[in-house]
């Protein structure tokens, strides 16, 4: 599940912060292609550009200082509602951002929601064959 988010995610950020290789490339690159690290990181710079020239510059940088000496988000989750409340404050500026965030909730949800429905109607299947 968390794998359809940070997919969800990372071709939303694409899509907003194209690379500067002149078109936004819709086509695949094979994994562990170096070309595709380049694009992440890209894009992540430009994500960071965005989200520094906006109100919300201070918590922003907080999460990220959290986040760098060892990426990861549970122990760096207080900063979250900080920086939310703040891009909600400034929801003009950070509309982009916060649709993806949105569209990112919901389609992780809903992927939850599909592999529930598959396990329980597995589950099912498993106990009319044991009943025969």
């Amino acid at each position: 599940m968390a794998q359809v988010s940070l997919e969800v995610w990372w071709n939303g950020l694409h899509a907003l912060f194209p690379t500067t290789k002149g078109e936004l490339s819709t086509d695949q690159t094979k994994e562990g292609d170096t070309e595709m690290d380049d694009d992440d990181d890209q894009v992540f710079e430009r994500f960071s550009d965005f989200m520094k020239d906006g109100g919300c510059k201070d918590s922003f940088k907080s999460l990220v200082d959290c986040l760098e000496p060892n990426p990861r988000m549970a122990k760096c989750k207080e900063h979250l509602p900080v920086l939310k409340k703040c891009m909600d404050a400034r929801i003009n500026y950070y509309e982009p951002i916060l649709a993806l965030a949105k569209a990112t909730e919901e389609k992780t949800f809903a992927f939850a929601k599909e592999e529930i429905r598959k396990m329980d109607l597995a589950a099912m299947n498993r106990a009319q064959a044991g009943g025969d």
